[in-house]
């Protein structure tokens, strides 16, 4: 049935045909069926969701389920399933300031009774301000509010809301974070600093590699500067080396500052990193080896 289900999928995207139908598919992730909606051509990416090396770190991270586990760009909700299928009582908090994607999410939380959700439709920024979410798709993964990390590469753009997380949520106990927000990391990270100082989350977080030499500085000094913030915050930084289908972790190394590097393929498997308290350093090297 799963190859029936694969197929279909298959030929109605390559035919471009997957735009015009709305339906929903079942599958088994973690253990548990999902049911996900397929929508205006959304939905692909979940249904071809399969447990990797993040699925065990949040499973060793997320023991205690009065904690909230912070998703920071939900796009359409790759994560929020693995944390339901994993921890399906612990509270989740997301944010996505693309609203075509935080209006996909909400239909994936009805079809699935998924319960503690709350998704806010913004960013998460340093401050409360207004920013342009530039995409080409409505469920674009690599959609930014950082123009200079790819400058020219989209064809729409979208006014948005962003916040910092601190003004609004210090009050959530926080037990894990995942950044994924192609760019704005520093950011992100500069308006919840006070919550990581008070709750001391392990952070997995997405730094990409630079796609136009032109901007390599930029992106560098930004990098550079996530780094000495980080190291203000008591915070090591352990960058991963993933499998060729993320299903595990194959290296990784305790660094000081992260280094850009010119983006090749094999970026898609290194560019992943985790922060962690330096008092939990023994405890994240334990986890680290059982997803090796």
């Amino acid at each position: 049935m799963y190859i029936f289900k694969w197929f279909f999928i298959k030929v109605l995207k390559k035919t471009g045909l997957i735009k015009y139908f709305n339906f929903y598919l079942c599958k088994t992730i973690n253990g548990v069926q999902v049911t996900i909606p397929f929508i205006n051509g959304m939905g692909i990416s979940n249904f071809f969701t399969n447990p990797d090396w993040l699925d065990r770190i949040i499973l060793s991270c997320t023991k205690d389920e009065n904690d909230t586990f912070t998703d920071v760009g939900v796009n359409i909700g790759q994560t929020l399933i693995k944390v339901k299928t994993i921890r399906p009582r612990i509270n989740y908090l997301g944010f996505e300031p693309n609203s075509s994607c935080n209006s996909y999410v909400q239909q994936i939380i009805k079809a699935n009774n998924f319960q503690n959700c709350n998704i806010h439709n913004c960013a998460l920024s340093s401050s409360i301000k207004f920013l342009v979410l530039e995409k080409t798709l409505l469920d674009d993964l690599r959609a930014s509010v950082i123009s200079m990390l790819r400058p020219g590469y989209f064809l729409e753009k979208e006014n948005v809301i962003a916040i910092d997380y601190d003004t609004f949520f210090n009050h959530q106990k926080i037990s894990f974070i995942k950044i994924d927000v192609e760019g704005a990391e520093l950011d992100v990270i500069k308006g919840m600093k006070h919550s990581i100082i008070k709750y001391q989350p392990v952070i997995a977080c997405e730094v990409l590699d630079c796609h136009n030499l032109s901007t390599y500085n930029f992106i560098q000094e930004r990098a550079t500067e996530l780094s000495s913030l980080l190291l203000s915050l008591n915070y090591s930084i352990i960058k991963l080396v993933n499998g060729t289908r993320k299903s595990k972790i194959t290296s990784f190394q305790k660094i000081g500052t992260i280094k850009i590097e010119q983006w090749t393929p094999q970026s898609l498997y290194t560019n992943d990193y985790l922060f962690y308290p330096a008092s939990k350093e023994k405890e994240v090297l334990v986890i680290l080896s059982k997803t090796w």
